[in-house]
């Protein structure tokens, strides 16, 4: 275990190259509940104009925004959640306290405390999420959207950044019932544990295939 961000997180489980690794040929399953969670909910229209002026640019609905160390994920018109890394969360609070309190159109609320976040990084994290939501009819979400889903059998809002990088924030309480799941499904396409070491390495590496994989696309 060690601090990051000013959160007690798992570095490894007994090899960083392992697990780099798994994150590149299969599967890798990540806790990532360090990440901070904040809503600003209210007026559909003051909700929306908010988030871009925080966040520098539009939040589309479906959408998902990634800047700053920060997620804006639009779960509903009049809900915007923010995840973020530990070291942002007290700024993010104060600007959205600044924001709501001098209005009635919206307010915030920490529920950091409510959900849990779990990572799925590689090229086979589409599969085990195709397996999983299979009872379901389950439909990934294009990269770059989100969407509220059921997975085994639970509820889990999916974010997918880039073609190999996924975010499930589920409730707190189902956090490991769904972990254990996904591990179970995802026996057969090489699911693998990672820590936030091989997870923070493989963001430049997913960055740049998300970069080749839409230059293939606009081919």
């Amino acid at each position: 275990m060690v601090e990051a961000e000013g959160a007690v997180v798992a570095a490894h489980f007994g090899s960083v190259v392992g697990e780099m690794a798994v994150l590149w040929h299969a599967v890798g399953i990540a806790d990532r509940s360090e990440l901070a969670k904040l809503e600003l909910r209210g007026v559909p229209e003051f909700v929306s104009q908010s988030a871009e002026y925080l966040s520098g640019t539009a939040v589309r609905a479906g959408g998902v925004m990634r800047t700053k160390g920060a997620w804006w994920l639009p779960i509903a018109p009049d809900r915007m959640m923010i995840l973020c890394e530990p070291r942002r969360r007290d700024e993010l609070a104060n600007s959205l306290e600044e924001i709501a309190s001098p209005t009635e159109r919206a307010s915030w609320v920490d529920v950091t405390g409510d959900y849990a976040a779990i990572a799925l990084v590689g090229p086979n994290a589409e599969a085990l999420l195709e397996t999983a939501g299979a009872d379901d009819d389950v439909q990934v979400p294009p990269e770059g959207c989100l969407r509220d889903t059921r997975l085994a059998g639970r509820a889990a809002l999916l974010v997918r950044e880039t073609p190999w990088e996924f975010l499930l924030v589920v409730r707190r309480a189902e956090a490991v019932e769904m972990w254990l799941a996904l591990d179970s499904i995802g026996a057969d396409l090489g699911i693998g544990n990672v820590g936030h070491e091989a997870i923070e390495h493989s963001e430049i590496g997913t960055a740049t295939i998300a970069r080749q994989v839409r230059a293939q696309t606009a081919r």
